[in-house]
């Protein structure tokens, strides 16, 4: 008797597990179909730095993304955009600052705190001058004659360490452009998979926008034809790496872990910095 209990007690569990796990691919489905952002996350252990990958679902023709970060756990360092898009503009908010800098802030928040370029605050001497709180927001565009797909290509000896959910299970395929990357050092001890990033679409709280734009982040599709298509403002769904449903799945039910691990695949170097 206790056997059979056993036996309907790990059934039961096992098609939790299945049925949570079924959840998630539909809602991944769902959104993949919808304007969204997503992010992908690889990691150089040798240099303790990051690499976080944005790339909203569908093509895209131009657009904007806002993005979270924990400042206690790591600093930004750097940004690129992916061969097929131009980054236009990006900026980094931090705390006021009267250390004499050459750096100019762009705008001032609600929240008290400044936003500047990532270029000023690179050449201005990044973490030793500046304080991060853990916003970024960065502008995309296609350049002219630029209508082919981009792909995932993170910089050689950085592995994934995390990806979005709007990759194809069977394929791989990452369901999307990539437009742009950003590296992020990792703070002394902090483990490789503790930090926590998110794309979101900022409501015009904390980007700076320019006047003939949306005041708010936005993304436009690519048309068949090549050209820009509706600029949409509305829905745009976040994404987070490492994503939260994965880990309350795996800490919750606690078995079956292979079912939750993601195929990695290899890529190409990139040579862009």
């Amino acid at each position: 008797m206790s056997r059979i209990r056993i036996r309907r007690a790990v059934a039961v569990l096992a098609a939790l597990v299945v049925g949570i796990c079924a959840s998630a691919e539909c809602a991944r489905a769902a959104l993949a179909g919808h304007p969204s952002y997503s992010a992908n996350l690889s990691v150089n252990k040798a240099i303790r730095q990051q690499q976080l990958i944005c790339d909203p679902a569908g093509s895209v023709f131009s657009g904007s993304m806002s993005t979270l970060y924990q400042p206690g756990q790591v600093s930004f360092a750097n940004i690129g955009a992916v061969p097929g898009f131009d980054t236009t503009d990006s900026y980094i908010e931090v705390k006021p600052f009267t250390t004499p800098t050459f750096v100019q802030p762009v705008k001032t928040n609600s929240n008290g705190n400044v936003l500047i370029t990532t270029g000023g605050f690179i050449e201005g001497g990044g973490r030793s001058t500046f304080t991060e709180t853990g916003y970024i927001q960065t502008f995309f565009q296609r350049p002219p004659g630029s209508v082919d797909p981009t792909v995932k290509n993170p910089d050689e000896g950085y592995d994934f360490l995390a990806e979005d959910g709007f990759r194809d299970p069977s394929t791989g395929k990452v369901e999307g452009d990539d437009t742009h990357y950003m590296f992020f050092d990792l703070a002394p001890d902090v483990p490789l998979d503790a930090p926590v990033y998110t794309n979101f679409a900022d409501n015009g709280s904390r980007g700076f926008y320019p006047t003939s734009g949306p005041a708010r982040d936005s993304i436009t599709p690519l048309l068949a034809s090549g050209g820009p298509g509706q600029t949409i403002t509305d829905g745009i769904a976040s994404a987070t790496v490492p994503e939260p449903a994965t880990g309350l799945v795996v800490a919750g039910v606690g078995l079956l872990p292979l079912l939750l691990r993601r195929r990695r695949r290899s890529v190409a170097p990139s040579t862009v910095r």
